[in-house]
């Protein structure tokens, strides 16, 4: 079995291949990382915007789609046409939507939604419209990946 890492003096050597491969993760993920953060900042924007100054409209189900997600978890979509207020244009978009909205939207043929009137394309189904904080996350933890590769790069020298 080959060793990655060799024992010197009781210090970890790190060969020049896999340190210079270890370096290119570092900033890919740095550049990686600082770019999730950023879309991540805009769609937290977006959806604290929406909160704050969403118009409601109904919206009209069109059709559902149930995806098997596995492991017997399911991912439930609707589609949704619904008309802006502000220039009457109408509108059609897929969500991703919750078993109790996805039941009552079925049931009710119609559903409420969310969207800015600057910008009718920003959307959201339901009467609560939640903060997406995911890409932000995301971005975080490849930023910390990229400083945990730099700090044992500059230990290991």
């Amino acid at each position: 079995m080959v060793s990655i890492v060799f024992m010197d003096n009781e210090r970890a050597v790190i060969p020049p291949a896999l340190r210079k491969k270890l370096r290119i993760a570092m900033w890919l993920g740095c550049f990686g990382g600082i770019a999730m953060l950023g879309i991540g900042a805009v769609e937290y924007r977006k959806s604290r915007k929406l909160q704050a100054e969403g118009v409601e409209v109904p919206g009209k189900v069109v059709s559902s789609d149930v995806l098997n997600t596995g492991k017997g978890r399911q991912s439930l979509s609707l589609i949704v046409d619904y008309e802006a207020a502000e220039n009457g244009q109408g509108y059609r978009k897929k969500f991703t939507v919750p078993k109790t909205i996805f039941d009552d939207g079925l049931k009710a043929g119609e559903v409420s939604v969310v969207y800015l009137a600057d910008d009718p394309t920003v959307s959201s189904v339901g009467d609560e419209v939640k903060a997406n904080t995911e890409p932000m996350a995301i971005g975080g933890g490849i930023l910390l990946f990229s400083f945990l590769v730099s700090r044992g790069l500059r230990k290991k020298s």
